[in-house]
């Protein structure tokens, strides 16, 4: 399906926002590594290919397949500020700032750092968005060809001395050009264990020219910019159990004197499958503790659209107070719950901060209501952040195999299929434990299937990053002779072990691997004739 970008701004709004766009920084870039083929840019919009008037549905399944499932995705920050209204009365004023507007297809954010001075001596890199292909993952320098533009000759995301990467803490943002590899405190490049593809963007909220649809004063006169500062990662698999999987991450932080109250944050997405108005979207009300929705649509004809998972895996977990507190971040694992799942239709899109902060907050959790266009949010609880706060949000897409739900029908609730079910909550279920387990483990990224369906192997590494020893979990479908060797990133062997002829089953291999210096290493099983790796690193 294809839409037309249009815009509901007037001619003079659109003058303002060319002449201060600054489009030499804004970055569109498609993913290349991963089996779901999507577009990322560095203002926060996802899926959506934002250079061309004329586009289709992104995530893409498989790639190259042309097989939509979301027409575009992004960001939702909602809160209340104290402002003066026309007679001088301090009023609470409803304010969201987002990263995509599903009626325009644009973000009100602007790339790079937006209040942090700019030292001379020390400039902030550009503001891009960075795509870990780019980079080696030993020293985190660029490793194109080409040169690089200034400010992006290093990874911007760094390790400080004995800390590795985990899905909850990605690396600590760099933001001075400088060498990284050589400041005091950090050790090594962050690059997310287990991960095939990842996107690294920085936006702001501080520019309000950026602000289409509405003037920049009466914005100010309405109270933004709120003050957010926002760091978002973008996770993607080639292969494995989340090949068809995509993990959104945003780290926001107040950067105002302001305490924000009753904040909400969501994903806003736009799913699309096919014809645009036969789309079904519903709040996965079987299992609550999954915090789980789904789209699916209409079959049609010569098409073989699958069903589209959204899941909420982290949001702000609060105090007594109702303040942000982080220290209780991984409680959210077991006890955190969707706020609001609200869906419209394109009719009913929500065209001021007002209606679009009611919808964050509304508390609905809405049930198939037939096919449509449909828009969805999926929201976070109420919270409060004190100047200086940092709150957490990940969500996760995920196209899975079979059939999800059938067409209401009258007055009759939809038939939601068994396998469908089953397959959501089972992916849902792997991706939270794995997201708050300190690795996204792809136990079968390398799983290889020969021409006899039952000759089938995969192996995962555990920890990873690893220190003193891993274990190598592998799995085999018959009888056969199996070996171990490890291999270092210049492609060295580092050990080697025959393990015997092996009947079918899965077994675990302990290696110590406390003699080895910290990098990337490779853990290679040979199956008779079949040969599967995993990658895996090792920190110290």
């Amino acid at each position: 399906m294809v839409k037309q970008i249009f815009s509901v701004l007037c001619a003079g709004t659109l003058f303002a926002v060319a002449a201060h766009a600054q489009p030499e920084n804004i970055q569109v870039k498609q993913s290349w590594e991963s089996q779901v083929e999507f577009y990322a840019t560095n203002t926060g919009i996802f899926a959506l290919d934002t250079t061309k008037d004329n586009v289709g549905t992104g995530f893409i399944v498989p790639r190259g397949s042309k097989t939509g499932y979301l027409y575009g995705s992004g960001l939702w920050f909602g809160t209340k500020k104290n402002v003066k209204d026309s007679m001088g009365v301090i009023v609470p004023s409803p304010l969201v700032f987002f990263t995509y507007n599903p009626l325009s297809l644009t973000s009100w954010a602007t790339p790079g750092e937006g209040y942090v001075m700019e030292n001379p001596d020390k400039p902030l890199a550009r503001p891009n968005l960075y795509t870990s292909a780019d980079y080696d993952h030993m020293t985190g320098l660029y490793n194109r060809p080409i040169v690089p533009p200034v400010g992006t000759g290093n990874w911007p995301l760094w390790l400080s001395y004995g800390k590795f990467p985990v899905p909850m803490s990605p690396g600590i943002f760099v933001p001075l050009n400088i060498d990284r590899a050589m400041s005091a405190g950090y050790s090594a490049p962050a690059f997310m264990p287990g991960v095939d593809e990842q996107f690294m963007a920085r936006y702001h909220d501080a520019d309000l020219t950026q602000y289409k649809g509405i003037s920049t004063s009466q914005a100010r006169m309405n109270g933004y910019p709120i003050g957010l500062q926002i760091e978002q990662n973008i996770y993607a698999w080639r292969q494995g159990r989340y090949q068809h999987v995509v993990v959104l991450q945003y780290e926001i932080v107040n950067m105002s004197h302001d305490t924000l109250f009753d904040c909400v944050v969501a994903e806003a997405s736009d799913p699309d499958m096919g014809k645009e108005d036969n789309d079904h979207v519903r709040y996965y009300a079987e299992r609550p503790d999954l915090r789980s929705a789904m789209a699916w649509t209409d079959p049609e004809p010569g098409s073989d659209f699958r069903p589209l998972a959204m899941v909420l895996l982290e949001a702000p977990v609060t105090n007594e107070y109702g303040v942000v507190d982080n220290s209780l971040r991984k409680s959210y694992r077991n006890d955190g719950r969707i706020g609001s799942f609200p869906h419209w239709t394109f009719e009913e899109n929500p065209t001021t901060s007002a209606v679009r902060y009611d919808f964050m907050r509304s508390g609905m959790l809405t049930d198939d209501l037939g096919a449509a266009d449909l828009r969805a949010l999926l929201a976070s609880t109420m919270f409060t952040m004190l100047p200086g706060d940092t709150a957490h949000f990940a969500v996760a897409f995920a196209v899975l195999d079979g059939t999800f739900g059938k067409t209401r029908k009258s007055e009759d609730p939809p038939v939601v299929s068994k396998a469908g079910s089953d397959q959501l909550e089972h992916m849902a279920a792997t991706v939270i434990d794995d997201y708050y387990g300190n690795t996204f483990l792809n136990i079968i990224a390398s799983s290889i299937n020969d021409d006899n369906a039952n000759a089938r192997v995969s192996v995962g590494v555990m920890p990873n990053p690893a220190r003193g020893s891993v274990t190598i979990h592998y799995a085999i479908a018959e009888r056969s002779d199996v070996s171990l060797q490890i291999v270092n990133s210049l492609g060295q062997g580092v050990l080697a072990r025959p393990l015997g002829n092996r009947v079918a089953g899965t077994y675990d291999e302990h290696v110590d691997v406390a003699s080895l210096p910290a990098g990337a290493y490779m853990a290679v099983i040979r199956v008779g004739a079949r040969m599967l790796n995993a990658k895996f690193s090792i920190v110290r």
